[in-house]
């Protein structure tokens, strides 16, 4: 694929230096709710690991989806192509992010039995 020369001109430059200077920003605010976890209660409710709750980069298709869990194989259903790796109940019962299907703590684990706890 080729594409054409990016038309550079004093409006591009000023564009893409505000866009520059808002993907600094958020990049900067997201940074500070990771550190502070100010949502934590909820954050947790939701099951989610600080990376997935905090991100905003969750982006998928608009179409109705499913996906077995990745533990259990119990089908999930979803509105969109962004789907969870694992159900709730797993995401509970093994203290799982049920987006990625990372450590809740995101802590580096020894092991992992898929029929018992952590």
């Amino acid at each position: 694929m080729e594409f054409s020369a990016a038309k550079i001109d004093l409006h591009s430059i000023n564009a893409s230096t505000y866009f520059a200077k808002q993907r600094t920003s958020n990049i900067l605010r997201r940074a500070e709710q990771i550190r502070e976890d100010s949502e934590r209660d909820k954050r947790l409710v939701d099951q989610e690991c600080k990376a997935c709750y905090y991100s905003g980069s969750m982006v998928g298709g608009q179409a109705l989806s499913s996906r077995p869990c990745g533990i259990c194989g119990t089908v999930m259903n979803f509105s969109s192509t962004c789907t969870d790796a694992i159900c709730l109940d797993c995401a509970r019962k093994h203290n799982l992010c049920k987006c990625c299907g990372g450590d809740i703590e995101m802590k580096q684990r020894e092991s992992f039995d898929s029929k018992g706890g952590e």
